[in-house]
This record gives structure tokens, sequence and C-alpha cells, in this order.
């Protein structure tokens, strides 16, 4: 570890042992089948591509008519009902307050606060755009870091973060060829996401529970997901009924599976990767997200959208450099 920063680490090792709320279990993980940098790039592709995706699905099911918070409840329920199958009898470690409250701040900061924003945004804007925002946790990320003193004095580092702060910004100028003056209002809501991500980031790399199984905290933050679509159902004056709208369920149904995969894989990652590494995830999303949405729903980005990708892509780079190098190096 060089001198001027200090790495975030759970302060217990996520593996799927011990539980219950007085494990103080010192887990041992076991050797992984791959080399760690190429399981490490495997999860962040893997995330990636099934983020973008969730995007897509989305689009889709919204441009049928259903509403984004009804897309987002039964998306919840299915990947729950799937989890909970995968996690089997450890469901009962959420009787565990603090492994329960965990998996609760888990779910709303990771999960549905900021897919209930994404959902709203894509109304508006298109699921390729969407994705820029998922590129900037990494940003957010380290700056909270640096600003809880868990990151040292770094001036490439800073100076990264910066650039790519920057990049951001120029996709709300309204200038030619620039984002449409009356999406800037929207776009400047999606930028909420990256906050709420790095902030859930920085949550799960030192509140990990001693001795909680992935598996279970993957669950249950996709069961919090589930409560808090209903509740937000109230006020938006939403259906829940997905069979009013012809052709969605299918969709959904979909999204159920695609959603429990990627928080097996989201854990699986926190186990393996630092935080600042696990937040390249929107990186990956981006990459995947802006052909898909050309692809798939035939959208189209002007020259300032690409200019803004790449300063922040640069940005990133001084960001990135040393925690990259270093996760590559543990063994």
């Amino acid at each position: 570890m060089s001198s001027h920063t200090r790495t975030i680490t759970p302060a217990v090792s996520p593996p799927d042992t011990a539980s219950g709320e007085g494990a103080t279990a010192q887990a041992v993980l076991p050797e992984p089948l791959l080399p760690k940098p190429l399981l490490i790039a495997l999860l962040l592709a893997a995330n990636g591509f099934l983020l973008a995706l969730t995007l897509i699905l989305s689009r889709t099911a919204q441009g049928l008519g259903l509403s984004p918070i009804t897309y987002g409840f039964w998306m919840s329920v299915g990947a729950a009902f799937l989890l909970s199958l995968y996690a089997g009898r450890h469901m009962r470690d959420l009787r565990s307050g603090r492994i329960a409250r965990y998996a609760a701040i888990s779910g709303v900061l990771s999960l549905a606060a900021p897919q209930l924003i994404m959902f709203i945004v894509l109304m508006h804007i298109g699921a390729g755009l969407a994705s820029i925002v998922y590129a900037l946790p990494v940003l957010m990320t380290y700056l909270f870091a640096r600003a809880l003193g868990l990151e040292g004095k770094g001036a490439v580092r800073l100076t990264g973060a910066l650039v790519g702060t920057l990049g951001a910004t120029l996709l709300l100028v309204p200038a030619e060829g620039g984002l449409p003056l009356e999406l800037l209002p929207w776009m400047a809501l999606a930028l909420l996401v990256p906050v709420i991500l790095a902030s859930g980031n920085i949550y799960r790399a030192v509140a990990w529970p001693a001795g909680a199984r992935a598996s279970v905290l993957a669950a249950g933050c996709v069961a919090t997901s589930v409560v808090f679509f209903g509740v937000a159902s109230v006020p938006f004056g939403a259906d829940l009924n997905v069979m009013t709208v012809v052709g969605a369920w299918p969709f959904v149904l979909v999204q159920a599976f695609v959603s429990a995969g990627q928080f097996l894989a989201y854990f699986a990652l926190q186990r393996v990767a630092p935080p600042v590494i696990f937040s390249l995830i929107g990186q990956l999303a981006l990459a995947f997200g802006l052909p898909m949405g050309a692809i798939f729903l035939g959208e189209s980005y002007t020259p300032v959208t690409f200019v803004a990708v790449a300063v922040m892509a640069l940005g990133l780079v001084g960001v990135l450099a040393g925690p990259m190098l270093k996760a590559c190096r543990v063994k």
C-alpha cells in the first residue's frame, strides 16, 4: 500500500460462512478458480452487461405503457424470490438485527432509490444516455472516501476526479448538438444516482456485518426494494397490476432473472474487489449501454455526448491508475 492512499475495505470479509448476531468468524475465502485480475474483470463485465440490459428492458416495457414503479416492484418481487431460493435455509440469518439493518440500508442505496430514479428518467431520455450516469460512481466514491479520510492526498487522482466530473457536466450544457434544453432537468435528476450509489459503496465497505452471507445480503437487498417500490406506488398512484399492460409481463419475468443474476455477481465482486474498483460497474454499463441503446432501441447520440464520454474516461484513468494495479497485484 502506498504512503498516500489507504484502501477502503469491509470491516469483515463477506464469504458465505458463519452467521448470527454474535458471529465473529475470521472467515477464510476459498482460493478462486481464476486469477484474481481475470475474476474481477469477468465479474465487472457481467455486472455492467446486466445493468445495461436492465435499462434496455425497462425502457422497452415502459414503451408498452408499464409504469416504472410497477416494473420495479415486480422485477424486485421475482428477483427476491429467486435469490431467496438460492440462499435457502440461510435466509433465517436476516433475523439478526445487524444483518437485516445492513441489508435494508444497502437495498435502498444500492438498488431501490437509484433504480426508481432511473426508471422515471428513462421515460424522458434514452437508455444509452441514461447509462452515462452509471459511469460516475467511481469518481464520487473516491471523492467521498477522501473527504472521510479513507483516501490520502493524491494530486493525480484528484485531478482525474475533477476532469471526469467536468465530462459529466458537459452533458448538461444546452449547446448546439448538446442535450436538448427540455431534457436538462431529467439529466440533472439522473445525476443523483451516482451520488447515492457512491454512498452505498462507502457504507457497504465499512459496515459489512460479521459473518454475513453474501447470498443472504443479496436477497435482503432486493426484498427491501420490493417494500420501497410498494410504498412509492401510493404517492405516485401507480397501478401494480402488471397484467393490465398487454405484452409487458415477459419483460418483467426476464428482468427478474437478470436482476437476480446481477446481484449474485454484485456481491461476488464485492468479495474480491476494493470499493473504487467495485464502482467500475458503471463504466461497463456505459460501455454496453450506448451500443445496446443504438442497436435495440434505435437511439442516436450527438457529438457532444461522445466528447463528454471521452473526457470522463480521461478522468477515470487518473482516478483508477493506482488502485487497479494494486488490486491486480493482490493475491
